[in-house]
């Protein structure tokens, strides 16, 4: 005997079916009476923003801070004093300053790196590279 029985419940297609519309108007009713109630309760805010000023920097500021210029030729001067040329890429120099300088920097003062507008990026990171290398924390680039 074969007899097929068929499944008292109703499918998955036809119960979907039948909760859409249900879920539709619920969702229109929601959005004309309650959300616009809702909207009306939710105060307006604003954010104020201010980017920091030079003058918050103390450390910038300080007569500790300690400047390193990078010229558009390859060469980088450090503190306005030594040099250092441009064929080398470990820069030996800056990195003995900076460890001889780490903890009064990183103390009292700061670290500015100046690139020129046409130093190559490699020449750029090379220094950023020595930098905390050295251990210093503070610096930042103009």
């Amino acid at each position: 005997m074969n007899t097929t029985e068929e499944d008292p419940s109703p499918s998955l297609l036809l119960q979907l079916a039948a909760l859409l519309p249900i879920l539709v108007v619920f969702f229109v009713i929601l959005q004309w009476f309650y959300l616009d109630r809702l909207a009306s309760y939710v105060p307006e805010r604003s954010i104020t923003f201010e980017f920091p000023s030079i003058q918050a920097h103390s450390r910038i500021l300080s007569p500790d801070t300690l400047s390193i210029d990078i010229h558009a030729d390859g060469t980088v001067s450090i503190a306005g004093v030594l040099s250092e040329p441009a064929d080398s890429s470990d820069l030996p120099l800056l990195r003995q300053h900076l460890r001889s300088a780490r903890d009064v920097v990183n103390k009292q003062g700061g670290l500015v790196v100046r690139p020129d507008s046409e130093v190559h990026f490699q020449r750029l990171i090379d220094v950023l590279s020595a930098v905390t290398g050295s251990g210093i924390f503070y610096y930042g680039l103009t």
